[in-house]
């Protein structure tokens, strides 16, 4: 025991978390390992042939495909994750000055995050459809053409990383809000005793005492690009675009993880989709570390 009386040793503490680690080994570990073995074989789930690094090389030098996957997912990154943390950490700051009805605005900014994802897609396709959307409608009457929302990959995916950070803003909120409330008034005060004005407050202040968790959010950001997909599918599936000539993508965005679908589920080629899954998560880990050897002074 310790000073407090409390035991510390002994079986009791691994019973309580043993049904986390359970549910890790099984679900976490034990599909890694699946995957990784059903990578190596050309498989319907019911006859498996060992093929080696064939789906690797398939994957990776007969087609195309993965690399228009890689290209779609990069460039949803490169608008979704700036605009997550730009909006998630704003609202924050907003909300840690005292404003009149700020419970309920917190509770108004968090109902997008508790909503499905399907929805939000599926009202995003009704506000941006290029026919009748009430976007289209608005831009035709200050007098300019209506844009293609749907049908090209350089327009739909800048809207979809706006309708993923519009959704996900209540949890980054909280996030930062939670991390600006644990910074010691006494080292603001400071601050401005040494006549530091509010921008460089934050910036010489505030700011550096964010990294850790613009770290965590941003780490989470980058797992959540690679892992996109039920808003692709819900905002585009079905919509005008693709290759015609296989008749198996139809969607003009091709994320990695709406390609690992359309490979298992529509091609059939588990094999295949298990590559792509480890090939996936290998680079999702090397942009992890990347990012942790950059911030690796402030985290």
């Amino acid at each position: 025991m310790n000073d407090e009386g409390i035991r510390t040793h002994g079986v009791a503490p691994y019973l309580f978390i043993l049904p986390i680690l359970i549910g890790v080994g099984v679900f976490g570990f034990g599909c890694l390992f699946y995957i990784f073995k059903l990578s190596f074989t050309k498989t319907n789930l019911l006859v498996s042939d060992f093929v080696g690094l064939g789906n690797y090389q398939y994957v990776l030098f007969k087609k195309k495909w993965f690399f228009l996957a890689l290209l779609h997912t990069c460039y949803y990154a490169v608008w979704a994750i700036p605009l997550k943390l730009s909006i998630a950490l704003g609202l924050a700051l907003a909300m840690y000055r005292k404003i009149r009805f700020g419970s309920f605005f917190r509770f108004t900014y968090l109902m997008p995050w508790v909503s499905s994802a399907v929805i939000i897609a599926l009202i995003f396709r009704y506000i941006f459809n290029p026919r009748w959307g009430i976007v289209n409608w608005v831009l035709g009457q200050l007098g300019f053409s209506k844009v293609m929302w749907t049908e090209n990959f350089l327009v739909a995916i800048p809207v979809i990383a706006l309708m993923e950070s519009w959704q996900y803003m209540g949890f980054g909120m909280i996030l930062f809000l939670g991390a600006l409330n644990t910074i010691p008034e006494e080292v603001q005060e400071a601050a401005s005793l040494e006549g530091a004005n509010g921008f460089q407050r934050f910036y010489y202040v505030t700011l550096p005492l964010l990294k850790p968790t613009i770290f965590f959010y941003v780490a989470i950001s980058i797992i959540g690009a690679f892992g996109i997909f039920d808003s692709v599918y819900g905002f585009l599936e079905g919509t005008p675009g693709g290759d015609a000539a296989t008749q198996i993508f139809t969607s003009p965005v091709l994320v990695c993880s709406y390609f690992i679908y359309l490979m298992g589920f529509r091609m059939f080629a588990f094999g295949k989709a298990a590559a792509i899954a480890l090939l996936m998560f290998i680079l999702v880990f090397s942009a992890i570390m990347v990012e942790r050897y950059f911030m690796k002074e402030a985290v």
